[in-house]
């Protein structure tokens, strides 16, 4: 009984604190009865109203420590609050209090452009920044934000706000999510939004998606978002798994993952979603950007299934491609009579798997930004291949806007007969070849001319290891280490008939290993290289059968001038009186082998 009367009292209480608010609340004018928003807000207590007159108000919001509050503008497209790019336009940061701001918590008719998030703590959220707060946004459009770390538009750290009729535009962060952020149990609640044209410099264009965060999409549009490594649409890591509205279909379609100095933005792996470390995400859509995604739109496939009943581009083949710099993109490319334009194109519609496994034939010329139109870095995708018709003919130049090449996550790829020269990268490496959790196959290639700030001027490898056979790496430079060949973490590729000159770096010239890599050598020629041909940290480098400038231990190996036929104009074959001709061997076969040339 005793129990029953407490609960009874308590259930009295609530109702009469309810009733108190609503008698008590208050209607807050701006700017009738405070200048500034702020002001505003400053004085507006639990169950208030701030209402804001039509106007373009300059302000940084700092929320007070107060729940319960509606900030209300009188018309979304001009009632403005203009942060004046000084810092994020609104912040609710209660890292340090009790309060919790939650869904009570309304804002709604309001602009919110041009935040800026540079110094900590304000690196993140150029728009809005939600520590430990949960509020509702709607009818609120959030454009023109930047954030120096992470969400462009909305950063949320262990919040989780209700949107609904939200537009995030033209957003963007130097780092992830360039139109919403969210970790640390963070799962906004997304109605009738729609995220278009956000930038991140490295992951999650549109949404980004840390640590257990795993937002509800119904009516969701997100397109023509890019970013310049993964997910260009969303990018979801660490156990986080966005839901899809099955009736309340979303739409996600034409994002990218590179943003090119130029302005111009490409397609590569993972275009509209990438996970990590998630568990599988249903993707249920009414339009994405192809009926059948390949691991170019999603990757890596098998984290994700598909109900998609529209595509922007029906347009997929299950055959070889031809393509040509004079070729047109309208073509069909099924034969070399009726080619493609550009790789990328071809790319994005070829339908491959372990099963089918398909070429793109590449015809004699030059593809590059200005000649073609190709985009760059070129995606490679698994069981793709790529082939040209002569090795010095076919010249994939990227003009030094990006990387040529990148192989990310790829299985059971060739890359034959073709020159790639004039890649630049400032943070990955790899200006010639990036490979990522992939082990091409690198035949009778010229990698030259390229150049990383970081690593690997020609090739980069992160827990990859390419076969190489008849390459010739030249003219290559990286700032720190291996301006050939980078072998970073676990990387052991397989070098035959390869040939590392002119190439140049901190250290490791010709080729770097370290962290636990341990690249094989066999009928190589290292020569040349500055300021020496190997260099060694915490891995190990096997050379048998090659000649290394200054010398190395191993079978077979010699320290004398390889007499390359014209190095100063790219010829690297040998003159009849070269001490490599019939110095090799068969590839590690080192009894009653026959003789070979070294490279």
């Amino acid at each position: 009984m005793k129990n029953k009367i407490t609960k009874l009292i308590r259930s009295i209480c609530v109702i009469c604190g309810l009733i108190s608010g609503l008698l008590f609340s208050n209607t807050i004018n701006i700017p009738a009865d405070y200048s500034t928003i702020q002001a505003g807000l400053n004085v507006a207590s639990e169950g208030d109203t701030v209402l804001v007159a039509v106007d373009t108000y300059y302000e940084n919001i700092i929320w007070p420590a107060t729940n319960s509050i509606k900030l209300i503008g009188e018309d979304r497209e001009t009632t403005i609050i203009d942060g004046d790019s000084l810092a994020s336009v609104i912040r609710f940061d209660f890292e340090e209090s009790d309060v919790v701001i939650d869904s009570t918590t309304q804002i709604t008719g309001f602009t919110i452009q041009n935040g800026y998030a540079q110094n900590y703590p304000n690196y993140k959220g150029g728009g809005i920044y939600f520590d430990n707060s949960s509020p509702s946004l709607a009818d609120v459009t959030i454009s023109n934000n930047s954030a120096e770390y992470f969400g462009g538009g909305i950063y949320c750290s262990l919040s989780s706000p209700s949107l609904v009729n939200v537009t995030i535009s033209n957003n963007s962060a130097d780092s992830r999510g360039g139109g919403i952020y969210c970790c640390r149990f963070s799962s906004p609640s997304l109605v009738n939004v729609t995220i278009s044209n956000n930038s991140a410099d490295s992951y999650g264009g549109g949404i980004y998606c840390y640590y257990y965060s795993s937002p509800s999409l119904a009516d969701v549009t997100i397109s023509n978002n890019s970013a310049d490594s993964y997910g260009g649409g969303i990018y979801c890591t660490s156990y986080s798994r966005p839901s899809f509205s099955a009736e309340n279909r979303c739409n996600i379609y034409s994002n990218n993952t590179i943003n090119l100095p130029t302005g111009r933005t490409g397609r590569g792996i993972g275009t509209d979603i990438f996970a990590s470390n998630c568990p599988v995400i249903d993707v249920i859509v009414d339009t994405f950007t192809v009926m059948n995604p390949t691991e170019y739109h999603a990757l890596p496939l098998d984290d994700f299934t598909f109900d998609i009943l529209n595509a922007v581009n029906p347009q997929q083949v299950d055959a070889d491609l031809y393509v040509s710099p004079d070729g047109d993109n309208s073509n069909d490319g099924l034969t070399a009579e009726t080619p493609l334009k550009t790789i990328q194109h071809a790319t994005s519609i070829i339908l491959a798997d372990s099963t089918n496994p398909h070429t793109i034939h590449l015809a004699n010329g030059i593809y590059s930004p200005s000649t073609n139109g190709e985009y760059f870095p070129v995606e490679v995708i698994s069981y793709v291949s790529l082939v040209g018709e002569s090795e010095d003919d076919v010249i994939l130049d990227a003009e030094g806007v990006a990387g040529v090449m990148r192989c990310r996550y790829v299985s059971s790829s060739t890359i034959s007969y073709l020159t790639l020269t004039n890649g630049s990268v400032s943070v990955d490496g790899g200006g010639g070849i990036y490979c990522e959790y992939s082990s091409p196959n690198l035949e009778n290639v010229t990698i030259s001319g390229n150049s990383a700030e970081c690593s690997g001027g020609g090739i980069y490898c992160n827990y990859s290891s390419p076969n190489l056979a008849n390459v010739t790496i030249s003219g290559n430079s990286a700032e720190w280490s291996g301006g050939g060949i980078s072998c970073g973490s676990f990387s052991s590729p397989s070098l035959e008939n390869v040939t590392i000159s002119g190439n140049s770096a901190s250290s490791g010239g010709g080729i770097s290993s370290s962290s636990s890599s341990s690249p094989s050598l066999v009928n190589c020629i290292l020569w040349n290289d500055a300021p020496q041909e190997v260099s060694v940290s915490f891995g190990s480098v096997n050379i048998f059968y090659s000649d290394i400038q200054g010398g190395w231990s191993g079978e077979g190996n010699i320290d004398l001038d390889p007499f390359f036929t014209d190095p100063e104009n790219g010829n690297y074959t040998l003159q009849p009186n070269s001490p490599c001709i019939d110095a090799g061997t068969a590839f590690f076969v080192f009894e009653g082998d026959t003789l070979v040339n070294m490279s």
